[in-house]
């Protein structure tokens, strides 16, 4: 490692792993980039390679020297050295022959891909013997496919852990064993929300799952927003030439440009398999002169290059063979650059180029979807300085290579830097929905105080449950003025309800909305007063640890001119203002349809790996106009339904007593702890349902007696460390 590297500032440097098909290869500069960007944070890492890159990174001279290639000698040579290896590694031995019989039968013994399995565990065996002898702490695996298959038998043979970033091929045409990978790391990570979904469409446990975009570093911009340097516009795209990058649906827009009077060339950057067929087709569509070919760029050269363009195009599509693209790299490279974008509506593409925000969007496979996208670019100067300008912002806060690298060092078990100011992105949404019956009373407060918010919400859908007072004309006057907040109507049930009535109406709500629109969803109560920064303060925290999955502030009621804290835990959100990042909840499945929703689902965020939480902090704080567990009926009826509720969750007799007695200073003084008690061993006498999700029980009575013993704080360290370490 070269000496001018800083040490990290405390203790002694880790020492990470880093594997990949090819290092450094020209086609994956940011694999190599990244592993850069950590040495200058002064992390020690140790690069493999799979195989020697075809077309090496002609700059990175130093990196090729000093990494090893696993494939560095005949198959034959690699089997025989593998097998004399294996008793070295004792018991690590036979888990990774568990996991390799396991593998190759859930593969197919008849598929030469099993076999080709055993040949990499082998070959694992190998790296894991290099991996202790250079002192290694953890492995990180960029691509899900054959390097993350000898990485995981690596781990199992030297118990050393690891993590997988996938990207694209490596999921959608060669995802093998994603969910065996996925519980045998300490997380898999991946580039794009659209990626998660899809994980989670196999089975992969959300728990395993996490969002780590791959990072580009900042650019320097034009000062001013490009305007087209000659009578004629300069297209660019820039990728191998391949069918799914849609360089044909370029060439076939170009014709149509023509027609409607927009001259422009189209520069492509790149080699690849599929040239020689793209050179023909530009003749036959009798746009060879427009078309020009420019070969490889080096990745020094590319920033250059860009700059010199009018607008940035990259259409991708799924090829015959069901591949796709995940988020070219080179489209966030031409954003920070200045430079406008145009691409397709495919896999994670859409979180990046968000249409008519940061860039225009096509629809793939379609040339006069993209010639329309074009002509618009090309024609509105506006437009074309507003993308800019928002592009390099997002890309910046999303897309960035510090808050990128942030996001790994929480997987790779490193320290963190010194806190950075959070930032939020330009594209974080949230959306409010609160169910509510007769809340004249208190309503025009929440109301009032969500609308002086700092960060107001996309979306408010508020959902009148059968309301008789006042409520519905309240609403009527809120919503005249107010665009972005929504009414539901539900039909009058002729009481208030409570529990599983509340959560109902939630989702009458949430029926209303696209999920996916947004980054979080709060449920909010309408008896609320918020402080002005509220929803802004919990957002940059959770921006701030991505392991937060719900969250909230502190509930204050008033009580003779004295506000007193409604004392709930610091490892729970509170269910009156329960803030969510939405792929969590979408993970989750949402909120159980019971009693004890709001308690059930903070131990599910601990069962599968997130975090729960709540601060009392003086801009956090928030005013309960209705007092906690006062009941539709009275404090008895709601201390007795807390009973049944813990009993429904699965709450031992132990932890319901201790929870009882925690509460025998609170008014009704005795009669309330008792009636907690009553309603639990009544709803036992009674066999009431419990909830019944596989494995929550064990885990929440383990978590429960250690609360008991250690106290709530280590308990909760205890269960993050437990979904942590089940790799």
């Amino acid at each position: 490692m070269p000496a001018d590297r800083p040490p990290l500032a405390s203790g002694r440097s880790p020492r990470i792993a880093y594997l990949a098909p090819e290092i450094p290869a020209l086609s994956a500069t940011f694999v190599h980039d990244e592993l850069l960007a950590l040495e200058a944070r002064g992390v020690a890492v140790e690069p493999f390679s799979v195989r020697r890159p075809d077309r090496p990174a002609a700059d990175q001279t130093d990196l090729a020297q000093r990494t090893r290639i696993l494939y560095d000698r005949p198959a034959a040579a690699l089997v025989v050295a593998g097998l004399a290896a294996l008793p070295a590694f004792g018991r690590g031995s036979l888990k990774t022959l568990r996991w390799l019989a396991h593998d190759m039968v859930a593969t197919g013994l008849h598929r030469s891909m099993a076999w080709k399995l055993a040949f990499q565990c082998l070959v694992g065996a190998l790296l894991a013997r290099r991996l202790q002898r250079a002192g290694c702490t953890h492995l990180h695996v960029h691509f899900a496919h054959t390097p993350a298959q000898i990485a995981m038998y690596a781990s199992a043979f030297s118990g050393i852990p690891f993590t997988v970033m996938a990207h694209a091929n490596d999921l959608f045409e060669r995802g093998l064993l994603l969910r065996e990978k996925a519980e045998r790391a300490v997380r898999l990570l991946t580039i794009s929300r659209f990626n998660l979904a899809y994980l989670r469409s196999r089975q992969v446990p959300a728990g395993q799952l996490a969002l780590v975009r791959c990072g580009v570093p900042p650019a320097g911009r034009r000062e001013a927003p490009p305007t087209p340097t000659g009578p004629r516009h300069r297209l660019g795209t820039l990728c191998r030439l391949v069918e799914k990058k849609g360089v044909d649906d370029l060439l076939r827009a170009l014709p149509l440009l023509n027609g409607a009077g927009c001259a422009v060339d189209l520069l492509i950057a790149g080699e690849g398999p599929e040239k020689d067929r793209l050179v023909l087709l530009a003749r036959e569509l009798g746009v060879a002169g427009q078309a020009h070919f420019v070969g490889a760029l080096g990745h020094e050269a590319v920033g250059d290059w860009l700059r010199t363009l009018d607008a940035f195009a990259v259409a991708c599509k799924t090829d015959a063979n069901g591949d796709m693209d995940g988020i070219p790299v080179v489209l966030m490279e031409a954003m920070s650059h200045g430079v406008p974008v145009v691409s397709t509506r495919l896999s994670g593409i859409p979180e990046l180029v968000i249409h008519d925000e940061t860039g225009l969007l096509a629809d793939p496979a379609a040339p006069k979807s993209l010639a329309d996208a074009l002509g618009r670019l090309f024609g509105d100067a506006a437009l074309r300085a507003r993308l800019v300008e928002a592009a390099a912002r997002h890309v910046e806060n999303e897309f960035g290579r510090d808050v990128n690298l942030d996001r790994l060092m929480i997987h790779l078990g490193l320290p963190p830097r010194p806190p950075q100011p959070p930032r939020l992105t330009m594209k974080t949404k949230y959306v409010l929905i609160s169910p509510g019956r007769n809340e004249a009373q208190y309503m025009r407060r929440t109301l009032d105080s969500v609308i002086a918010q700092t960060i107001r919400p996309a979306l408010w859908v508020i959902v009148d449950d059968g309301s008789t007072d006042a409520t519905p004309a309240i609403l009527a006057a809120y919503t005249a003025q107010h665009a972005w907040i929504r009414v539901v109507t539900r039909s009058d049930r002729g009481k208030r309800s409570v529990g599983p009535g509340v959560v109902e109406a939630f989702y009458s709500g949430y029926a209303e909305i696209v999920p996916d629109d947004y980054d979080f969803l709060c449920k909010l109560d309408l008896d609320l007063e918020l402080p002005t920064a509220y929803f802004e303060g919990l957002m940059r925290r959770m921006d701030a640890d991505p392991r937060i999955a719900t969250c909230s502030g502190k509930a204050y009621i008033r009580k003779n001119d004295r506000l007193v804290n409604e004392r709930h835990g610091d490892e729970t959100s509170i269910g009156a203002s329960k803030f969510y990042r939405m792929s969590c909840f979408q993970a989750l499945g949402g909120f159980v349809r019971e009693v004890m929703w709001d308690g059930i689902d903070c131990h599910r965020c601990r069962m599968h790996g997130w975090s729960a939480c709540s601060w009392d902090d003086p801009d956090l704080r928030f005013l309960h106009l209705r007092p906690m567990g006062s009941s539709d009926v009275g404090v008895l009826t709601g201390r007795m339904r807390h009973g049944y509720g813990q009993w429904f969750m699965g709450t031992g007799f132990s932890y319901m007593l201790a929870n009882a007695v925690n509460r025998l200073g609170e008014k009704p003084y005795l009669l309330g702890s008792l009636a907690m008690v009553w309603g639990w061993l009544k709803s036992a006498s009674l066999r009431k349902p419990r909830y019944e999700e596989p494995g929550f029980r064990a885990f929440l009575r383990s978590y429960q007696w250690r609360a008991l013993v250690f106290g709530k704080r280590r308990a909760v360290a205890w269960a993050m460390r437990q979904e942590q370490h089940a790799a």
